[in-house]
Order: C-alpha cells, then sequence, then structure tokens
C-alpha cells in the first residue's frame, strides 16, 4: 500500500471580513480536498511496487488555503527507491 502524508495549511491573513469562507468551511475544504486526494493515489498507486526492489512509492501532498488570495494551491511530490519507480508512480498519478 503506498505511504501518503499531507502537509495541508491555511496561510497569510484575510484581508477584509467579506471572506467568501469562514474557519468552518476552510477546514471542510482541505478535509474534503484531503479524502479527494487520498482516494485518487490510492485507486492508481496502491498494489504497485518496484520491479527490482519491491518497495513501494510514498507521497507528499503539499499546500494549503490562501486567506489573502482565498486561493487553494495543491501538489505533490513522489519519493521511492529508484527513478525508474518515481516515473512510474508519477506516470500512473497523471492519468
Amino acid at each position: 500500500m503506498v505511504d501518503i502524508l499531507f502537509e495541508l495549511a491555511v496561510t497569510g491573513e484575510s484581508s477584509d471580513n467579506g471572506a467568501w469562507l469562514d474557519p468552518l468551511e476552510i477546514d471542510l475544504l482541505l478535509e474534503s480536498t484531503r479524502r479527494q486526494i487520498e482516494t485518487h493515489i490510492h485507486n492508481r498507486l496502491d498494489g504497485i511496487a518496484c520491479d527490482i526492489h519491491g518497495e513501494t512509492p510514498r507521497v507528499i501532498v503539499r499546500g494549503g488555503y490562501d486567506l489573502a488570495t482565498e486561493e487553494l494551491n495543491v501538489g505533490y511530490d513522489v519519493q521511492a527507491c529508484c527513478n525508474l519507480m518515481i516515473m512510474k508512480s508519477a506516470a500512473l498519478l497523471g492519468r
């Protein structure tokens, strides 16, 4: 099974009191995003292992919600035992 680490945070300061989302809605947004990404990663990478080393990949998901711009930005890094496994995992995630 693929190992997934999430590093999602709320950053910045709200520019005014007319923000689109309140703190509870932001928490729900981040939790929903985490669950959707986790499901996607598991659907793509569960059950695969390196043909050479037998190890499974690790995915680190980083990003967060910026209060100043009210944008959610998320990216990921794949760590694995070798470059071939990194490329294979990234290709599967990109499908």
